[in-house]
């Protein structure tokens, strides 16, 4: 299955039930580009802290109890109409710039403190 298949699969989901750290990023887009879908992650914590800020997924837990109640939960949100905000600094357009900023502004650092560059 290709990248182009499984985003329709998601954009047409009943609900998402994934572990995919990418699960709160996909979630943001679709709901920024007007396709929300029910997002639910089974995982008790993520590296994606903005994303469930925003309540763009539903952190679900790994219990049979905690997921099933995290489906349901993400389903009627979503039938509802409430399906959070994208995340801004997932939405930004000038990512080349801050890279080429991030990377000219930590060089010097990382030579010296990873690298052990003087």
């Amino acid at each position: 299955m290709g990248f182009h298949d499984y985003n329709c699969l998601q954009m047409n989901a009943f609900a998402v039930v994934s572990d995919s750290g990418t699960l709160p990023e996909e979630s943001s887009f679709f709901t920024s580009i007007g396709k929300p879908f029910p997002a639910i992650c089974i995982r008790t914590s993520t590296e994606r802290p903005e994303a469930l800020d925003k309540a763009c997924f539903v952190l679900a837990g790994i219990s049979e109890a905690s997921l099933l109640q995290g489906i349901d939960t993400a389903v009627e949100m979503n039938k509802n109409n409430d399906l959070g905000i994208p995340v801004p600094v997932y939405t930004d357009e000038n990512v080349s710039t801050k890279v080429v900023k991030i990377i000219q502004s930590y060089t010097e650092i990382v030579n010296k403190m990873v690298w052990r560059k003087f």
